[in-house]
């Protein structure tokens, strides 16, 4: 499981610094349109909450699933999202 917590790199490797946002994980249990349910997490920014991620313009939301693999979710095909402590 990935500690939320750790320490992250300053910069991207690549990558001036300025380019580099900052992202929190936040846990959640997410349930698509077709019955599916996974647990993960969403990368927000400062402040922002689940629900801002989910009402703003974006159609895609990164997503890091379990096996800490990184997809991007049809906001579209999501059902319901439910924080996870």
């Amino acid at each position: 499981m990935v500690d939320p917590n750790a320490s992250r790199p300053s910069a991207a490797p690549g990558f001036p610094d300025d380019r580099w946002v900052q992202k929190d994980l936040t846990e959640v249990i997410v349930r698509l349109a077709n019955g599916k349910t996974m647990r993960g997490y969403f990368f927000l920014g400062a402040g922002e909450r689940v629900v801002d991620a989910l009402n703003d313009d974006r159609k895609f939301l990164p997503f890091m699933d379990a096996k800490e693999e990184i997809r991007l979710l049809n906001k579209a095909r999501i059902d319901e999202v439910e924080p996870h402590d």
